[in-house]
């Protein structure tokens, strides 16, 4: 790593979660059975007896595979580790395509907590990112059918497919309620570094996930910034969900991941269901935790209700005059024209199609523009630089 970026950097993060090291094991799931060598050791009686009698005893025929990779789910289950979880040829095959060079899905990280099915993070320029999903958006359905009682596997078996086709999501957002969205799928390609230069000599770099070409890209990255002139650095960690360490991405052959250690901060902290609490906690606007609106349905005069106030925020945040009330009504609808009218769009006072799109791409862009978080992040590296 470069002298300068050990020197000068600033690191942007939301509330990390626990992260955890991981180890890979892979096994033969023959290890029960007659024939073969069975488990001598004697803690592992009652488990023998138990396969013996159920083998034996057991009214229906069973499949030795199912046996074994339910006592394997067990044990790892009794570990209460969120980190640690057994997976299945299937399951192993998906969970390594998400650190390989690319899948075919949504594009979005899920994790398990509290029995929900959560949003980790959309991985940037993703279908999933593109729909307007969002951290912490809980799925309630996939298709049609509920993921109630599925493990994270279980749910991202049901999310990715063919690129080209569609999948229908419930989420359920705090503050907002349900959603129903459709993404088309495709190929996402596994980047995890982005950077670009900002003003005072300060390269930018975002790091999405933790994945297998991580470190070459983050080396390469910085590389491209140094010959621009980088003289500090801001690591935006912001919606990363985690990832591997390089000693598990050595063993990328998945039966089992398994949490061997604790990842402590510099002084010892142990940030386990705590998080990191930043040095300085900077809100972004209140426009950025606005839902994304459906460019396929309509909204339009006499209309009411949530998505009516959510639209009617998005043209205040773009400084037209709006009177958030939720009625789309005839104040609302010259709104929308004179937005369509400076985007050169046919004015019809109705919120649909390009006019929508529009909409959400002129809220990113100010987004990005007015970033607090980046802004405040770029005048302390400077203030600490000079």
């Amino acid at each position: 790593m470069k002298r300068q970026f050990k020197l000068f950097f600033i690191i942007l993060i939301t509330a990390v979660a626990a992260s955890a090291l991981t180890l890979f094991i892979t096994g033969n799931t023959t290890i029960f059975g007659q024939g073969s060598a069975a488990l001598t050791n004697s803690k592992f009686e009652k488990f023998n007896k138990a396969y013996e009698q159920i083998k034996s005893d057991y009214y229906q025929k069973t499949d030795d595979s199912k046996l074994v990779d339910g006592a394997i789910k067990g044990m790892i289950s009794s570990l209460d580790d969120p980190y640690s979880s057994y997976m299945d040829p299937q399951e192993g095959k998906s969970f390594e395509e998400t650190i390989s060079a690319s899948f075919e899905g949504i594009g979005a990280q899920v994790e398990e907590k509290d029995g929900s099915i959560l949003i980790v993070s959309p991985i940037k320029g993703s279908p999933a990112e593109k729909a307007g999903v969002k951290p912490n958006d809980q799925i309630l359905k996939v298709n049609g059918k509920s993921v109630k009682g599925l493990n994270v596997n279980e749910a991202v078996a049901l999310i990715r497919g063919k690129k080209g086709t569609n999948v229908k999501l419930v989420l359920h957002r705090a503050g907002v309620g349900d959603l129903n969205l459709s993404i088309k799928r495709d190929t996402i390609p596994v980047e995890t570094v982005y950077s670009e230069m900002k003003k005072g000599d300060i390269g930018e770099i975002q790091i999405t996930s933790f994945s297998e070409s991580t470190a070459k890209e983050l080396n390469s990255a910085i590389d491209s910034l140094e010959k621009q002139g980088a003289k500090g650095y801001i690591l935006d960690l912001r919606g990363n969900p985690g990832g591997l360490m390089d000693e598990a991405i050595k063993m990328s052959n998945i039966t089992v991941k398994l949490t061997i250690a604790k990842w402590l901060t510099a002084d010892g902290e142990w940030i386990h269901k705590k998080g990191i609490k930043p040095q300085y906690q900077v809100k972004l606007p209140e426009y950025a935790n606005l839902p994304y609106l459906d460019a396929k349905k309509t909204y339009k005069y006499g209309d009411s209700g949530t998505t009516v106030t959510n639209a009617q925020k998005m043209l205040k945040a773009l400084g037209y005059s709006v009177n958030v009330n939720g009625t789309y009504d005839k104040a609302f609808e010259q709104a929308v024209k004179q937005f369509q009218a400076k985007e050169k769009l046919k004015q019809t006072g109705i919120l649909t199609g390009d006019t929508t799109a529009k909409l959400m791409t002129d809220l990113q862009k100010q987004l990005a523009d007015n970033d607090t978080q980046m802004k405040k992040a770029v005048e302390t590296l400077n203030k600490n630089m000079k």
